[in-house]
């Protein structure tokens, strides 16, 4: 994915929307399955218990979640945890790649 359609992608997300401006897009991002695990923005996220609850009753996959090429998560936390709650093994995760340099 373009960082463009990932712009496109998170100015849908009211909690991101005022933050799209400031985001560093990288160069390219890549669709991975990533594994489920003990992560420490699971704190934050998991405070809304209703929101993952209900994320956790559907029975489709969820959307994509978005790192930035730091790792940090810029879109996805509650269902990530939703995920994890209704026990998804992965989740499909856009990751952003770094430039490379010769």
């Amino acid at each position: 994915m373009e960082p463009k359609e990932i712009t496109h992608y998170l100015s849908h997300l009211k909690q991101i929307k005022l933050l799209v401006d400031q985001i560093h897009l990288a160069d390219h991002y890549e669709l991975n399955e990533l594994k489920l695990g003990c992560q420490g923005f699971m704190w934050w996220f998991g405070k809304n218990v209703k929101k993952i609850r209900e994320y956790a009753a559907l029975s489709t996959p969820f959307p994509p979640i978005v790192f930035d090429i730091n790792g940090y998560m810029l879109s996805g936390g509650h269902r990530y945890c939703a995920a994890k709650k209704r026990g998804d093994k992965t989740i499909s995760a856009y990751i952003g790649v770094k430039k490379e340099f010769n």
